[in-house]
């Protein structure tokens, strides 16, 4: 009979994600996979913890909770913002610091389950050794390994082969670190965001002349809409709006800037505003007294 822990089963989707992307020849189905069982490892860490807090919680409906069905696996367990409603309100446990990189995971491994998409090994590693540092912090603030043998023995192993991973990580960055400095000493510097594929700093939006945006790192190449799209959902930034410069409805926010996926332009958080006359959307100077150009035009003719 297959016997097997909860933190065991969660531990060993981890093992798995990380030795299938160990294979320098690996296939899309084989990432596809390592994410999916990346995620999965991940989830059964959080309602891990639950359960250690009450085996009830780990049900979807605490009134529906028996033994019998645990005991048997016959039930529906608590879905993912559940977990994180419960962690938070009755566990105490803090997950700020990591909660978009989990969130960006479980989109990513559901567009795999969902979406016919391509998988970017780059960008399948630098997902799992970001995420590694949630595991990390999770599993040592929570679990005692050392009293689980095998638990230990896997979380050492998924270990060793995540620090190669960093290596390999360490060595790309400074491969592209040279082309990201020139861009940065440019008089009109390409805007570079975090890839919402691999999460490295390193995605030129609007590169070329058909608008896409490209990694250096995992070397994704995404329509501007696509890339738009994705990193608004990824990071929960505002947008889109129309952008004064090109048209289109490409504008965004981050926490520091105005950018434009179609057109690639990048502006400071206080040069975009509403008139205050019309309350349009508009880019504006201070000298312009914060009002749209038609208003302006208005009150010179007035």
């Amino acid at each position: 009979m297959l016997k097997i822990s909860l933190l065991e089963n969660a531990l060993d989707y981890i093992l798995d994600a990380s030795l299938k992307l160990q294979e320098t020849e690996a296939d899309n189905t084989l990432l596809k996979y390592a994410i999916v069982h990346l995620w999965n490892g991940v989830e059964l860490l959080l309602k891990r913890r639950l359960m250690d807090e009450h085996w009830a919680l780990i049900f979807r409906d605490v009134n529906k909770a028996k033994p019998s069905a645990l005991e048997s696996g016959d039930f529906v367990s608590v879905y993912y913002d559940d977990i994180l409603i419960r962690l938070r309100n009755i566990c105490e446990v803090d997950l700020d610091n990591y909660i978009d990189l989990l969130n960006n995971l479980r989109q990513y491994r559901n567009r795999l389950e969902h979406y016919q998409i391509d998988v970017l090994r780059n960008a399948a590693i630098s997902m799992l050794v970001k995420i590694w540092s949630f595991i990390l912090h999770f599993c040592s603030s929570h679990f005692c390994l050392k009293s689980q043998p095998k638990a230990q023995q896997m979380f050492e192993h998924i270990k060793s082969i995540t620090l190669n991973h960093e290596k390999y990580i360490n060595s790309r960055l400074n491969e592209i670190n040279p082309i990201l400095r020139e861009n940065e000493q440019k008089n009109n510097p390409r805007t570079v965001i975090q890839c919402p594929e691999c999460f490295q700093n390193a995605m030129f939006i609007s590169d070329d002349e058909d608008s896409s945006a490209k990694c250096l790192f995992c070397h994704s190449i995404l329509p501007w809409k696509v890339a738009m799209e994705r990193w608004l959902g990824a990071w929960n930034m505002k947008g889109p709006f129309g952008c004064l410069e090109c048209g289109d409805n490409g504008l965004c926010r981050d926490d520091a800037n105005w950018l434009c996926f179609c057109c690639g332009r990048k502006w400071d958080l206080d040069e975009f505003g509403r008139c205050t006359e019309c309350d349009t959307g508009i880019f504006y100077r201070p000298s312009n007294y914060n009002l749209c150009e038609f208003c302006i035009s208005s009150l010179l003719h007035d």
